[in-house]
């Protein structure tokens, strides 16, 4: 009897297991079938032979998202991985990875790491390819500052010639998180595998002025209003609709001050006591694409209580280490949850200048809020 009451309780106890484990399949289930909705894409549920997935394109790259366990002695723990490929292999051998101890082992026991003859990049990334000249070519100043700025926001990530790769510790169970990394690194494929229009230092089809402002508008939250045609004569408002749409609160004017501070003329500590001088502490109303939205409890720039940040790409400008700006735009905690999905967006925000990184084009800015 003790037997059968025994066996009773064990059976209880795991009819709950698996009850719970079924429970919490279907809520993740659900969650990537949400993704999958958002993006676009295609879900296809897990089953003996296979991990769920998730599949589809964005900006004309074929993403895929699934899970995969990693052993590790006797315990196995489970990844979720995301691929980015390209539309067309980049047909140079590439693959790119953070400098760690396991890529420092390897390079020191012959495998050759590419150096592309840049202080900041060289120590950070290794570079391996089937052309050398031509991957140094292909790695343009603008091109190696985006992949900084990938591996910083997904440690362990890997480029290589015909996909980005990522993965990320534990089976994924919120949308967002799953929606905005799809859209992120996407975004980012699309941005490498761009050509002259958006990095490379000679545009073969100009001849005398180069037009930098012409390729690439990133800065266009909204459309300029039509101007009336009043006078017979054309004009061309264009050309000034880039200072209308980022013009500041303070009367400063994005591409204004990353010439100012950017331009290849200029050394890098003149830069800093430049903006210290000129543009600390004023104020902005500025656009940019937004990149990456994240949550911190505590921030070695933003100092005080926790909060959220989001990364914006503002504007091309010319200089010795890249040409796209940056800003990173202190927020309220909550309001990181309404921003994630809009990752690629253009978002308008107003704030303070607090500080800026020269090298890395990036500035701080804080007491902001999205008009």
């Amino acid at each position: 009897m003790e037997v059968i009451f025994i066996l009773a309780i064990v059976s209880g106890i795991v009819a709950l297991i698996v009850k719970a484990v079924s429970g919490h399949n279907r809520l993740v289930a659900k969650a990537w079938q949400d993704a999958a909705t958002q993006l676009g894409m295609r879900f296809t549920p897990g089953s003996v032979m296979h991990t769920k997935s998730i599949q589809g394109r964005l900006y004309e790259n074929r993403v895929e998202v699934d899970t995969f366990k990693r052993s590790s002695g006797k315990s196995s723990k489970t990844y979720t991985r995301y691929r980015i490929y390209f539309p067309e292999p980049l047909g140079l051998g590439l693959h790119l990875k953070q400098q760690g101890f396991m890529t420092g082992v390897a390079t020191f026991f012959g495998s050759q790491d590419i150096e592309i003859g840049d202080p900041q990049f060289d120590p950070e990334v290794v570079v391996k390819g089937n052309y050398p000249e031509r991957v140094v070519e292909f790695l343009t100043p603008s091109r190696r500052l985006r992949i900084l700025r990938l591996f910083q926001n997904f440690p362990g990530c890997e480029i290589k010639d015909q996909v980005i790769e990522w993965s990320k510790q534990g089976n994924e169970k919120q949308v967002e998180p799953i929606v905005g990394t799809v859209r992120r690194l996407s975004f980012a494929a699309t941005r490498l595998r761009e050509s002259a229009e958006s990095g490379r230092e000679e545009p073969a089809a100009e001849v005398g002025e180069r037009r930098v402002s012409a390729p690439e508008p990133v800065l266009e939250p909204e459309p300029e209003p039509v101007v009336p045609k009043v006078e017979a004569e054309p004009i061309a408002p264009a050309v000034i609709a880039p200072a209308v749409v980022d013009a500041a609160s303070d009367g400063l004017d994005v591409t204004t001050v990353c010439n100012d501070l950017f331009a290849s003329s200029v050394m890098s500590f003149e830069a800093r006591r430049l903006f210290d001088e000129r543009y600390k502490d004023r104020s902005v109303r500025w656009s940019g694409e937004l990149q990456s939205v994240t949550s911190y409890q505590i921030d070695r720039v933003f100092k005080g209580a926790a909060g959220s940040k989001m990364a914006l790409d503002l504007t091309e400008v010319e200089g010795a280490f890249g040409r796209t700006a940056q800003a990173i735009v202190q927020l309220p905690q909550d309001a990181a949850e309404g921003l994630r999905a809009r990752v690629g967006e253009s978002i308008t925000f107003e704030g303070r200048l607090l500080n800026c990184d020269v090298l890395m084009r990036t500035f701080f800015i804080v007491d902001s809020k999205l008009p």
